[in-house]
């Protein structure tokens, strides 16, 4: 009886551990994935600014946090979703580079693959004075002004106004000092408009245009009370290779309002 009491405790004993072994689970092996979706790789952004830069982290079963790295410094790690990090780039400019981790309930990670930004300035590109009051047949010398310029090689563009209230004055528009002796020039007076192409030559000389600088300048006369605009249309900034200034895209046009009394 004994044997037999022995022999059903031993079977009972298998059977709980068999029964332990079926329920227990495989341990989670599996990584996250993790990417920047915003901003893309090799974009251009305006410094000063603040740069919203999303993170995509995705697990099997659960993510429990995400690291970002700028420039391979921790900045910011977020525990919740949606994962995003105000990024603020005041005074700060160049390339710089992002990526993020993720991890796990499992303690698995995942590291992005790191993208690359570019921060500048903010292309400007204005009049100045850009709101004057004259009287009639009483002159004012206006000021094309371009700020934050990068590797300008060459400008071309419109300048439109109303010529019944101004008009420019003969032989009394400029380029600006900046654009050396060895340019290429072409500028047209119409009626209403102002047609304006300056190059630089490749030379050993000046090969490009940075920082806050004078285009050029030019004199309108008052004809009769009004208002007029003196606009920009059809600009185009270019580089030596002919392409658009690596900023262009995110260039702000500032017009300008004169009054004759």
């Amino acid at each position: 009886m004994k044997r037999v009491n022995l022999l059903i405790l031993i079977i009972i004993t298998l059977m709980i551990i068999i029964s332990c072994g079926n329920n227990s689970t495989n341990p989670d092996t599996e990584i996250p994935t993790v990417g920047i979706s915003s901003p893309i790789d090799n974009a251009v952004l305006a410094s000063n600014s603040i740069v919203t830069i999303t993170i995509d982290a995705q697990d099997n079963e659960e993510i429990d946090s995400v690291e970002l790295y700028i420039d391979s410094n921790l900045v910011f790690t977020d525990e919740e979703s949606p994962y995003q990090y105000d990024w603020d780039t005041t005074d700060m400019f160049g390339e710089h580079t992002i990526y993020a981790k993720a991890f796990d309930s499992s303690d698995n990670s995942a590291t992005s693959t790191e993208i690359t930004v570019t921060l500048i300035n903010q292309l400007e590109l204005l009049i100045s004075p850009y709101e004057s009051v004259i009287n009639i047949d009483e002159e004012l010398e206006v000021s094309i002004q371009v700020e934050n310029v990068s590797e300008l090689f060459a400008f071309s563009a419109e300048i439109i106004f109303d010529n019944s209230i101004i008009e420019p004055v003969p032989d009394m528009l400029t380029i600006g000092s900046i654009w050396g002796n060895d340019v290429v020039e072409l500028i047209v007076l119409e009626n209403g408009r102002i047609n304006v192409a300056i190059s630089l030559q490749q030379t050993p000389g000046i090969d490009e245009i940075n920082g806050n600088e004078e285009l050029l300048t030019f004199k309108v006369i008052g004809l009769q009370a009004g208002s007029s605009s003196l606009s920009f249309e059809n600009v185009q900034m270019l580089d030596e290779n002919g392409e658009p200034i690596s900023n262009f895209n995110e260039i702000e046009i500032m017009n300008g309002t004169l009054t004759v009394e």
